[in-house]
């Protein structure tokens, strides 16, 4: 562990105390300061694989989650592209392909995310010819259709080769015409490779501003429309993405030297206004959402008055940003009203893991209002709540009470694989959710990926070598893995 827990601390407080001062008056709502021995998954994926034509930028390297490219040691993240001489791996076609670099991607897409506030990172970012780093976001729904019609904020992009500058971009605009705003910041005759700078955003309704150890370096109005044809996408919820790579068109080829190029993070900050931050437990009115489909503000005339959402109907959700004060069992109470002859369903999750279904009944009047009640657990800290919709009703209020700080297991129905050793099939049963499955060989290359439906499968081995291999089964609601022998 390095020497820093007191100097972040310090950091920490000096920059609340500076945040005090300023006339947006933020407080810390979700950190990681990598202090601990591995990858936090409470919050971060990984994101494996090369994407669709070089995660769209052109990147050549594959992005795995082995110890070489993606570890937390001595309270530092670190992404490490590497040039490789032999490595092998799948392309999202299942094609077998050789790779001249791997590299590591994370992202907190279902886990955390977030609307306005301040982020930052402290990073110390890599020279290297062709590679490129990146923080950046994108939108956790794409409520206004696919990109860049939901927007996309780039936070920094640094080149190996151009180690003087950053750039900070936005995009928006109409699918296949991609509007874009950046501006470079260019801290001459500073190389930001020579050491660790903070590099930050802060978001507001109106407004977007850039920065680099405090120097803003780009603000952006994002509270009218761009000209007269354009929208800006930017008042929805967006998560965070870590990446690190080589060959995206922004920063070119490598010279085909070797290559070891480190991400270095020393940490990622979210901050928010103190009004902005809601911890549970507590009552939720249900127009206090961060993002929400299809359902609309009314006047309530339950008991407390106010308003309710309405106009839900079946593929509408409303999300919001909470923080539990402690981890246990929760009860949720959802004050509802549905007209007679309709009734629906809420599903609830939290950082995408399904919490449970709470059945909405007939009431007899779109105002006649009713409590429907569900248990729980939650982990402290910062969720990401989403309720998802079936069916047709209003919603007034969510109250969450903590019922106990004793957390029980949740006890989750695992796939049965087998058989054990196998020879040319693998067979999946009792799945009670789609899945996705991957298989590894020791060297952690993906050799089978599929996405299967609930129920029984069959997976094709015949091709595989004799070996051992790690079956991964990926659901909304667990992840297991077990290892079978080929014979």
């Amino acid at each position: 562990m390095k020497n820093n827990l007191l100097i972040k601390t310090t950091v920490l407080l000096l920059v609340l105390l500076s945040a005090k001062s300023q006339a947006q008056s933020y407080q810390l709502f979700w950190s990681d300061e990598f202090n601990g021995t591995a990858l936090d998954e409470n919050y971060w994926n990984y994101e494996l694989g090369n994407g669709n034509w070089g995660w769209g930028t052109g990147q050549v390297d594959y992005d795995t989650k082995r110890d070489t490219n993606v570890h937390v040691r001595g309270g530092y993240l670190t992404i490490q592209t590497l040039k490789e001489s032999n490595y092998w791996n799948t392309d999202i076609y299942n094609n077998w392909k050789q790779y001249s670099h791997t590299s590591g991607r994370l992202n907190t897409a279902k886990k955390l995310s977030f609307k306005h506030g301040k982020v930052e990172m402290r990073a110390k970012v890599p020279k290297g010819v062709g590679e490129g780093v990146t923080l950046w976001m994108l939108p956790t729904f794409d409520k206004f259709g696919g990109w860049p019609r939901s927007g996309e904020i780039d936070v920094l992009e640094i080149c190996g080769a151009q180690t003087t500058q950053s750039q900070g971009t936005m995009h928006f605009g109409e699918s296949g015409n991609d509007q874009h705003s950046y501006a470079i910041y260019k801290p001459t005759p500073t190389d930001l490779t020579d050491d660790f700078h903070v590099y930050g955003i802060e978001w507001t309704a109106t407004q977007l501003k850039w920065y680099i150890d405090g120097n803003v370096f780009k603000t952006a109005d994002i509270s009218v429309p761009y000209g007269t044809q354009y929208y800006f996408p930017f008042n929805e919820e967006f998560y965070i993405i870590l990446s690190a790579g080589v060959g995206a068109a922004m920063c070119g080829k490598d010279d085909g030297a070797a290559m070891m190029a480190k991400y270095i993070v020393d940490y990622v900050r979210v901050y928010k206004t103190a009004d902005e931050i809601v911890t549970i437990p507590a009552k939720i009115q249900a127009e206090a959402f961060t993002s929400e489909k299809g359902t609309q503000k009314e006047v309530c005339t339950d008991a407390d008055g106010g308003y309710d959402m309405g106009q839900i109907g079946t593929g509408d959700f409303l999300s919001y940003n909470l923080v539990a004060q402690d981890a246990g069992l929760y009860k949720a109470t959802f004050r509802v009203a549905a007209g007679t002859g309709y009734s629906g369903a809420i599903k609830i999750s939290s950082g995408g893991v399904q919490l449970g279904t709470a059945n909405v009944p007939t009431t007899g009047g779109w105002q006649s209002w009713q409590d429907v009640v569900l248990q729980f657990t939650l982990k402290k800290g910062v969720q990401n709540i989403t309720l998802d919709f079936t069916g047709q009703f209003n919603l007034n209020y969510v109250n969450y009470e903590l019922i106990s700080t004793e957390v029980q297991p949740i006890a989750v129905e695992l796939p049965k694989v087998f058989p054990n050793p196998f020879s040319s099939e693998i067979h999946i049963a009792s799945q009670e959710e789609d899945a996705t499955v991957r298989v590894f060989d020791l060297s952690g290359r993906i050799v089978l990926y599929e996405s299967l439906k609930k129920g029984n499968s069959v997976l094709n081995t015949s091709q595989f070598s004799a070996g051992v291999y790690l079956v991964q089964i990926e659901t909304e609601s667990a992840v297991s893995t077990v290892k079978l022998v080929k014979e």
